[in-house]
């Protein structure tokens, strides 16, 4: 079995917990901002919508990686991540990522979240 660095756990959950709550922050601002905006024509009615949209979807990817947070600290990991946990017979002891059907859940939205966002942007 490979050894994790718990160190290096640790480092990960706060950088990711650091850039997850920054998301959130400035998404929320930008939706507001695009929430309040007045539109001018119909075209820019359309892009108001559209990128309204794209901030509740990054807002739902950074909000999408608490379970990854709640994992990188959770004591006595067994070197297990919660995708290990869904892709084998593994037992994981983060509070999410031991659920099966939360994983398998979290699994199909972190695959649809960011597609949809390379869509809306492309």
């Amino acid at each position: 079995m490979v050894e994790f660095s718990r160190s290096l756990d640790l480092a990960f959950g706060v950088i990711q917990t650091v850039v997850s709550l920054t998301g959130c922050i400035l998404n929320c601002f930008s939706f507001n901002y695009f929430v309040t905006l007045k539109p001018r024509n119909a075209i820019s009615e359309f892009f108001k919508r559209l990128y309204t949209i794209i901030t509740v979807n990054d807002f739902l990817i950074c909000a999408l990686m608490i379970p990854v947070i709640e994992d990188a600290f959770s004591v006595n990991r067994d070197g297990m991540t919660g995708l290990q946990l869904y892709w084998g017979n593994y037992t994981a002891n983060g509070l999410l990522f031991s659920n099966d059907v939360f994983c398998s859940g979290w699994f199909f939205v972190y695959g649809v979240l960011p597609a949809m966002s390379i869509f809306l942007v492309g």
